[in-house]
């Protein structure tokens, strides 16, 4: 990560740390959102705000804390960020969907101008500056056409999810305002609403698994948002994968262990093969998608787990406890532990077609 910059979560953000002459008012450390997850525009984005809070920092001693974080969420996209008025994004919406309506693929060359002010304005939406500039196809290979169509659509549909349109279509008019065009229920459903059904076709959970698996549904919540089952693509796990790599649990205030992450991901990917196979879904090679390999100490965590040697179990069968105890079922228990290396719930639970008297 460029210098001044942080990541928590989906998200960069810059961080400083005050002088000690001021930090009595205005604190320890400065933190402030750069309004994006990616580092080459995080890295684009921090000039500004570290020269902004350089600025601010030799005058410190007239400002506070709010004015400062006020100056620095200003920074961030002062040279980028380009005024889009609502109207102006409710027709785009408009427009862009009208592209996965039939009978486009008789729309004029001339329309791709329109497409390329449309997904310059996408771009605005989500990064606060425009595009580079795109070459868009020719319309003479129908094979280039459909390949276009295709992801007019996609795009389309990303930009009425982002903005809460999902379940609906708008088809622009002779007057140029739009009417609502109901789509299939099931189309936009969001991937919550079908949990219920989830659990009815998997009862053989454990009340403790399923509440670790609500757990991780929370989890995928809050990168998910209530996006539609149908829209879910192989991208959105891996974004799902990274927020579980990167997330910090309140319990004891650490990273997830590699345990964790590759049970929680596992979860999820029980459910999208689920969604599959009840052809909600399209499978997009959900199952490829892996959690972070283990930390060196979490390699060395798991090899600890050895045999007894020798001279421990010397030790361990002429001590005082051993010798001097009353052979009742604790007893024996203990020496099936140090016999075998098992542990207490795998001997406690072994079918009897296992166990050899005499």
């Amino acid at each position: 990560m460029p210098p001044y910059v942080t990541r928590r979560r989906n998200g960069c953000y810059f961080r400083a740390r005050i002088s000690a002459d001021f930090q009595s008012w205005l604190g320890k450390n400065v933190v402030v959102s750069l309004r994006t997850s990616d580092p080459k525009i995080a890295h684009q984005r921090v000039a500004t705000v570290l020269k902004t809070f350089r600025d601010h920092m030799s005058r410190a001693s007239d400002i506070d804390r709010d004015i400062l974080i006020q100056a620095l969420q200003g920074a961030v996209l002062s040279d980028n960020a380009v005024p889009v008025n609502e109207s102006h994004v409710g027709r785009a919406i408009k427009a862009m969907t009208f592209f996965s309506q039939p009978g486009v693929g008789k729309l004029l060359e001339s329309n791709l101008i329109q497409a390329e002010k449309l997904a310059a304005l996408r771009s605005i939406m989500k990064t606060g500056k425009p595009p580079e500039p795109v070459s868009f196809p020719k319309l003479n290979d129908p094979d280039d056409m459909e390949r276009w169509l295709n992801e007019i659509k996609t795009r389309s549909a990303e930009v009425a999810e982002d903005l809460g349109y999902v379940g609906k279509w708008f088809e622009p008019n002779d007057e140029g305002t739009s009417g609502v065009v109901s789509q299939p229920e099931e189309h936009g459903k969001a991937w919550q609403t079908f949990l219920d059904e989830f659990w009815k076709d998997n009862p053989g959970y454990s009340v403790k698994s399923i509440s670790g698996m609500k757990t991780t549904f929370s989890y995928l919540e809050r990168v998910w948002k209530r996006k539609a089952l149908s829209h879910i693509v192989k991208r959105d796990l891996v974004e799902f994968s990274d927020f579980l790599r990167d997330f910090t649990s309140s319990r004891g205030n650490k990273p997830l262990s590699h345990k964790t992450i590759q049970r929680q991901l596992g979860e999820v990917r029980n459910f999208l093969r689920w969604a599959v196979g009840k052809d909600y879904l399209k499978d997009d090679g959900f199952q490829t998608v892996q959690a972070r390999k283990p930390t060196q100490e979490e390699k060395n965590a798991e090899s600890r787990r050895r045999a007894f040697t020798h001279a421990e179990l010397e030790s361990f069968f002429y001590s005082p406890e051993i010798i001097e105890r009353k052979r009742d079922d604790r007893w024996w228990t203990a020496i099936l532990l140090a016999m075998t290396g098992a542990r207490e719930s795998e001997i406690l639970s072994a079918p009897s077609e296992l166990v050899m008297i005499g």
